[in-house]
């Protein structure tokens, strides 16, 4: 359409996206001579709903995942980019142009796909790796001793791999950097977990079978914890918070503190392992590591605290919660048992009453940190079990005997249900999402 003064050019159809995909709005002013005096404005057309606005030579954002092409603004071009496209993105949007003597607008629709070609593998992926746990643990019940150990390790193996590539073709759709990575090392890590509550661990010979049986929690632990806490650094880098110099070298040296307990910790179980660490060193590693390991929940949290943009509360955990978890820390067969003569039942109820209310005093300040964050059941439920490893990480360190039984119907569900559970739950999230879109 063509006015007297200028021109609002827009698409002639809808706009067809992908969730959680980005799409352009187009919106351009042909045969304009100044942009002063302009106002444009950019509204969902069935709420009114302001999004963006361009006014006296100032942008002003609605939404975080909408922004205009500054360097074009100068050439007429007013165009809007939208990221992460969500079903509710789907509508109309008004494009308003205003000048001191006239003012016209172009009409644009979001339309959005059923699924994409990516989601549509995610789907794929999460079907085999269903399948894949049913057959393999049917074929177990069915072949001769000879061939169960080898179907039990593709059981263990097979269906995690397989929803591991699912998670990151999900990740690559739908732009959840953050969730995709930790859920991915979450798959990673599930396989030293079964292996060490199946019921064949004892087949396993050498330094396998040490690790399986003494370090698979600690490393699940370790490898889960690192991964999520360079998310985390990751995640506070690129929101760029606005650190003081005091503040921005404690956030530094929090996640180098974290990184060093990581490294002497795996150092550590190398040596014990291996056995190519002189004794002299690998106690002088062992103390190193259990001193970061006493204060590392503090760390943690103070870096939560910092990560999420709630630097003051971090400070106050400091002082605070290693007051808490120092109970956490005896050897309870000794303190409790030898010198006070407690049996192990009455140790082992108190020390469970310890640590769900360290457990609870964790998750309250895990919420406090995320208060202002968008995603914050997300991030609550993943800190939420590593809040778990962590209890069972310090299980064997609280007691000598911490060889737990080995229950077939536990591996099963490991193995088999859990694989189901998680297959199913995100093929539902795809289809609902996909109806939503059609809505």
């Amino acid at each position: 359409m063509y006015f007297l003064g200028f021109t609002v050019k827009g698409p002639s159809g809808p706009l067809v996206v992908p969730l959680g995909g980005s799409v352009l709005l187009p919106c351009s002013v042909d045969s304009l001579s100044s942009l002063e005096d302009l106002e444009v404005e950019w509204k969902r057309s069935d709420s009114q709903t302001l999004i963006h606005l361009y006014q006296d030579g100032d942008m002003k954002s609605f939404s975080d995942r909408a922004h205009f092409f500054t360097d074009d603004i100068k050439r007429g071009n007013f165009s809007l980019l939208l990221k992460n496209v969500t079903p509710e993105d789907k509508g109309r949007y008004t494009c308003t142009v205003h000048s001191e003597h006239e003012s016209h607008e172009t009409v644009l629709e979001i339309s959005l796909k059923r699924l994409s070609g990516l989601h549509i593998v995610v789907l794929i992926l999460c079907i085999i790796a269903c399948g894949s746990a049913l057959l393999f643990c049917s074929l177990i019940y069915c072949r001769s001793n000879n061939s169960v150990f080898r179907l039990q390790m593709f059981l263990v193996f097979c269906p995690n791999i397989i929803m591991f590539f699912a998670l990151v073709f999900l990740g690559v759709s739908e732009g959840s950097v953050y969730e995709t990575v930790c859920c991915c090392a979450l798959y990673v890590v599930r396989p030293v977990m079964l292996l060490y509550t199946a019921p064949y661990v004892q087949q396993f010979t050498g330094n396998i079978k040490t690790w399986i049986l003494v370090y698979s929690y600690d490393t699940e632990y370790i490898v889960f914890s690192s991964v999520l806490y360079s998310v985390l650094f990751h995640f506070a880098w690129g929101k760029s918070l606005n650190y003081a110099g005091f503040e921005a070298l404690i956030i530094k040296v929090l996640f180098g503190l974290v990184l060093l307990f990581y490294l002497f910790y795996s150092i550590y179980m190398f040596g014990k392992i291996s056995g190519k660490l002189s004794e002299q060193v690998i106690k002088i590693l062992n103390v190193l590591a259990n001193t970061f390991l006493d204060v590392l929940p503090s760390l943690q949290l103070v870096i939560m605290f910092y990560s999420f943009g709630s630097a003051r509360g971090g400070l106050f955990i400091v002082a605070v919660l290693p007051v808490i978890l120092s109970a956490t820390r005896w050897n309870w067969d000794v303190t409790c048992g030898r010198n006070v003569g407690c049996s192990p039942l009455v140790m082992r109820s108190v020390w469970f009453v310890l640590m769900l209310l360290v457990t609870t005093v964790m998750m309250f300040f895990y919420i406090m940190a995320l208060e202002n964050e968008k995603d914050r059941i997300g991030w609550a439920c993943i800190m939420g079990f590593l809040q778990v490893l962590w209890t069972i990480f310090h299980f064997s360190l609280a007691f000598e005997d911490t060889d737990f039984p080995r229950v077939i119907t536990v591996y099963v569900f490991g193995s088999v249900g859990v694989v189901l559970i998680s297959a199913v739950a995100l093929m539902t999230e795809l289809i609902l999402k996909a109806g939503e879109s059609t809505l």
